[in-house]
């Protein structure tokens, strides 16, 4: 599936680029390709749908918890912003 949609977003413009983009983070996420999963976050454009922008956010915060010591201050700081974002 992941495959596929990245062929598939190769070719999607605007909000369907940030669609797909949204998508395959979350995929790669599921796997645990977790720096693959951050780049196609980052893909996100900065004029993408609330909806989507809710999600990235959400998507970064739960791979913060994921990966960080919630203890530690820049798990705090990346926490505090994505939360802030929504």
């Amino acid at each position: 599936m992941k495959e596929y949609l990245i062929e598939i977003q190769s070719h999607a413009i605007g909000e369907q680029k940030d669609f797909y983009n949204t998508a395959i983070a979350q995929l790669c996420f599921i796997n645990d390709e977790i720096d693959l999963g951050k780049q196609y976050s980052a893909k996100i454009s900065s004029n993408a749908n609330a909806s989507i922008k809710l999600q990235k956010h959400i998507q970064l915060a739960l791979i913060a918890l994921k990966q960080g010591n919630i203890s530690d201050e820049k798990t705090k700081q990346i926490l505090f912003e994505s939360f802030n974002a929504i």
